[in-house]
């Protein structure tokens, strides 16, 4: 299953939330960052402690020679062992510009013995990364609930919509109640909620200050909801339908 997560507007946690996902998620996962504006997977998990030696560009560089099925899995990595399995991201922005985006993303579907989660960072029209889109199996737009963030949403989510080739699209919102909720932004969007992100930064700086996990880190409300949106994902395009309070 390929898993695509992007963001609207602003910075409402893609990055935070792939990563809990992923390093929760029930079954073999591997977090892809392919953000073309630069990644920071690796870097929020580690703080520049591990070398981005294990990057899209290696597997570019490299599937010249074994192919890029070959090359994705000699570069897929754990760098911390309470994080998922992942591939870092572009160093620069520019560096997006050479990816193949369409083949790429048709060996990203031919993994079979795990699931993708793939952080593309905010949604841009027409960019060829949007490939991912279209080639997965669902997308999942993460959204705040903020005024500004509600109609940012509602009003680019058909030209996204326009990109994915028929994609199931369901949203996951972050703090939600603030002021509306997942319910409000369900109606104003016209596509399900399919999971609910509380704000709760203790468990948030694990994933993108490269905080060591507390204790209970796996009982903390972020790490909680991650799960349960992993379960509802797993449970089939059935219950996408519902919003994740009914």
């Amino acid at each position: 299953m390929l898993i695509t997560f992007v963001s609207i507007k602003g910075s409402p946690g893609v990055t935070t939330l792939t990563l809990a996902a992923a390093a929760t998620w029930p079954r073999p996962a591997i977090a892809l960052d392919l953000d073309p504006q630069g990644g920071d997977l690796l870097a929020g998990l580690t703080g520049g402690a591990v070398p981005a030696e294990h990057t899209i560009v290696d597997v570019l560089l490299e599937a010249r020679l074994t192919g890029p099925e070959a090359a994705l899995r000699q570069h897929v990595c754990r760098p911390v062992e309470h994080g998922p399995h992942l591939l870092a991201g572009f160093g620069t922005a520019g560096q997006s510009n050479a990816v193949p985006w369409q083949s790429f993303a048709a060996t990203v579907t031919e993994i079979v013995d795990a699931d993708v989660l793939v952080d593309l960072g905010r949604f841009v029209i027409s960019h060829p990364a949007n490939a991912m889109l279209r080639c997965s199996d669902l997308v999942a737009v993460v959204t705040g609930t903020s005024l500004r963030a509600l109609r940012a949403t509602a009003r680019t989510l058909p030209a996204l919509q326009s990109e994915t080739d028929g994609a199931p699209t369901g949203l996951v919102i972050v703090d939600p109640g603030r002021p509306y909720s997942a319910t409000d932004v369900s109606r104003a969007c016209g596509i399900p909620v399919l999971g609910e992100i509380p704000f709760d930064r203790r468990a948030a700086i694990v994933w993108t200050e490269a905080a060591p996990p507390a204790p209970r880190h796996i009982r903390s409300p972020l790490t909680q909801a991650a799960r349960a949106f992993a379960t509802r994902v797993l449970s089939g395009p059935q219950t996408w339908a519902r919003t994740a309070s009914s």
